[in-house]
């Protein structure tokens, strides 16, 4: 028995998919995260900095399809991409 994230499990049967019989898998998520970005008072990189740095990437969907490729969801807040 072990414990792995749902995007680790995803890319391995991607990439394994003839395992996909040798594993049970629950239907019910045992824990779930929802991960923050922090900047420290003082530290190389401001809250601001980083937000405009990653702004390009959540305006044409790159951070979104970074996040779907992962079978992962989309943080509160985030846009879903603009259909071409």
């Amino acid at each position: 028995m072990a414990v792995v994230s749902r995007s680790y499990l995803q890319s391995h049967l991607n990439d394994n998919p003839e395992d996909s019989d040798r594993f049970l898998v629950s239907d019910t998520p045992d824990q779930t995260y929802l991960l923050h970005i922090m900047a420290r008072d003082n530290g190389p990189i401001d809250a601001t900095t980083l937000e405009q740095l990653l702004s390009p990437l959540f305006k044409d969907g790159r951070y979104q399809q970074f996040v779907y490729k992962r079978d992962l969801q989309l943080p509160p807040g985030i846009p879903e991409p603009a259909a071409p």
